[in-house]
């Protein structure tokens, strides 16, 4: 996480220049979304490299395995998908309303 959080903060932060046209936003500074990916690029590389150096043992893999009771009932509510559908039909709604508004 340490190595995410830096990466996030420098490509935040620290404005690169002089990139690829590629990666350039108009000013031809790295765009943030691209700095992102690289941040995200560099986090999954240690991580695959910690899990190459260090794999779990069996009993870690056990534990892990292990399932203990939810603390709470996990029954599914009977209304999830009439709720679902309610919202989406609410949702196109109020988009069409606004497109004929503004129009």
């Amino acid at each position: 996480m340490i190595v995410g959080m830096v990466a996030y903060a420098f490509f935040t932060f620290v404005n690169i220049k002089n990139v690829p046209t590629f990666f350039a936003n108009g000013d031809g500074d790295l765009h943030w979304l691209h700095g992102y990916f690289f941040s995200f690029v560099l986090s999954v590389g240690v991580m695959l490299f910690i899990g190459h150096q260090r794999p779990k043992s069996e009993a870690e893999i056990a534990a892990s395995d292990q399932r203990d009771p939810a603390p709470v009932d996990m029954t599914p509510w009977k209304h999830a998908k009439n709720a679902s559908y309610a919202i989406m039909a609410t949702t196109v709604g109020i988009y069409l309303l606004l497109t004929m508004a503004s129009s």
